[in-house]
């Protein structure tokens, strides 16, 4: 910090960022074109502070959290709507990718609406050209949300209300890349005796644990308020 702004008015007098900074042992970065936004490494605030500046000119420190930033505009460039040419093709890919995507999630809500069950479900979006897949087994409260559903945000409650009663969800889900979604109930694993007993005894165990741990600091508390302290005349002699 001291660096930067032992710096700055030698980089004001000498118009040169660049090489003032590199005889104060401050590191130099250049950047390419930042807009307002600014970019990795500049600050949207940095940014900001360089827009309003003139070509050429040398800043002053400009603190953002706990860097210390000393910088200097080296060229500015107008920003412009570029004419329709330039973007046509860019413009016609995204309006199809969006046409796509919207038909996509219709016939998938369709799809949905007509199904009763996993493999109605499965049945139903092969008719209508759509993929499905199943996902291995887990616990929809306590486990990681496996393969494309990661991608479809916080699916937990949807996923816990799911049962043999009510195995289509009928909701679309948007998951990674913008891919609509479509989730229902094909099945459950229950655990085996032995590891029901298991997590049973884990249970019962932990919660000991927690009324052991409550009674303690109970205790400690109690004793805290309870004690005092004594002084006799005596031991000050």
């Amino acid at each position: 910090m001291v660096k930067a702004y032992e710096a700055q008015p030698k980089a004001v007098a000498a118009k040169a960022v660049k090489a003032t900074a590199a005889a104060f042992g401050v590191p130099v970065v250049e950047t390419g074109w930042v807009g307002a936004e600014g970019a990795p490494g500049v600050p949207a605030a940095l940014a900001r502070d360089a827009l309003l500046l003139p070509s050429g000119e040398v800043a002053p420190v400009k603190t953002v959290g706990d860097a210390h930033y000393l910088f200097q505009v080296t060229a500015k460039e107008d920003s412009r709507v570029p004419p329709l040419a330039e973007v046509r093709g860019n413009v016609a890919a995204e309006v199809a990718r969006e046409k796509k995507a919207a038909a996509a999630r219709a016939a998938l809500q369709q799809v949905l609406g007509a199904s009763n069950s996993a493999a109605e479900l499965e049945a139903n979006a092969r008719k209508a050209g759509l993929s499905s897949s199943p996902t291995g087994w887990f616990a929809p409260l306590s486990e990681a949300v496996p393969g494309a559903l990661a991608g479809a945000g916080d699916l937990r409650k949807d996923l816990s209300a799911l049962s043999a009663k009510a195995p289509v969800l009928g909701k679309v889900y948007q998951g990674r890349e913008g891919i609509p979604l479509g989730v229902a109930f094909a099945g459950e694993q229950l655990p085996s005796d032995a590891e029901w007993a298991q997590k049973k005894a884990d249970f019962l165990k932990g919660m000991a644990e927690q009324k052991r741990n409550a009674t303690i600091q109970s205790f400690l508390s109690d004793r805290r308020r309870s004690a005092k302290v004594e002084i006799h005349p005596e031991a000050l002699k």
